[in-house]
């Protein structure tokens, strides 16, 4: 992998992360360890399936 793509994934995963235990923090009131775990998961998935979408592999 390339610096790159790791700094872009890192951040974009960042950003991802606050914004939704902004929100979660907002309107649900708080969650527990479980959800936040979940939360997590979930969002590594979709950036990383993002980060496909964007970056180009040129390994292929």
């Amino acid at each position: 992998m390339k610096p790159k793509k790791n700094i872009l994934g890192l951040f974009l995963t960042l950003v991802w992360y606050y914004f939704v235990i902004f929100i979660a923090n907002k309107y649900l009131k708080g969650l527990n360890t479980i959800s936040y775990f979940t939360i997590t998961i979930v969002m590594l998935l979709v950036g990383d399936t993002i980060l496909e979408r964007l970056v180009p592999n040129k390994n292929k």
